[in-house]
């Protein structure tokens, strides 16, 4: 298709891939990655900008308006998982979130938009990175939201099960609440090790 320039100018039906990911600075849950096909640059539902930009009750309102956008012809999610965050590192993972977000869409994108510092392994061609696109470019904002509303409701129903932490507020993020469970009853499962040895006490009764 030749240059990323030249693809802005596209037809309105060439498929447009955003890909965003939330959950990289969590001490607890995934990575959770969207890739968001659209055809052409606009998902057709206005205020789209960087979910943390948004707050939820609009980030939910948005979401459903995407899923019923014409501009959308799917939507695919990809989760870099708590054990291969420990083993792996965070790179690694969200790597992997974003390789399977992709694969998990029904057809290839002509062109894919990477909100971040490193593209999708395996995509040599028709590929832009962009820091911060999710504010820059719509497909990727939409993206943004996506992962963000699905990541979060993951947590909340985590939260259920693990109540102490408050992830239904925090979403796993190292909120006050978040470390001052960590500190009385330790971690369980879902938190990143490596993470938090680096902000909880070693004086705390339980070890990693």
């Amino acid at each position: 298709m030749g240059t990323f320039e030249g693809a802005l100018a596209v037809k309105p039906t060439t498929m447009i891939c955003g890909i965003d990911e939330v959950g990289r600075g969590c001490l607890a849950g995934p990575i959770v990655a969207v890739a968001a096909l659209f055809k052409g640059w606009e998902p057709g539902v206005p205020d789209i900008d960087d979910s943390k930009k948004i707050k939820p009750a609009k980030r939910r309102k948005l979401m459903k308006m995407l899923c019923r956008s014409p501009f959308l012809i799917d939507f695919g999610i990809g989760i870099g998982t708590v054990d291969e965050i420990n083993e792996a590192g965070i790179d690694h993972a969200n790597m992997i979130a974003f390789s399977r977000a992709v694969d998990s869409l029904p057809m290839r994108p002509n062109w894919i938009v990477v909100d971040g510092v490193k593209g999708v392994p395996g995509w040599h061609q028709n590929q832009e990175v962009v820091p911060k696109a999710d504010g820059l470019y719509p497909v990727v904002g939409a993206a943004s939201i996506i992962a963000k509303v699905f990541r979060d409701s993951m947590m909340a129903e985590l939260g259920q099960v693990y109540p102490a932490y408050q992830w239904h507020s925090n979403a796993g993020y190292g909120s006050k609440a978040h470390r001052e469970a960590l500190q009385a009853v330790g971690p369980c499962a879902y938190h990143r090790t490596k993470f938090i040895s680096k902000i909880v006490s070693p004086q705390t009764a339980w070890s990693l």
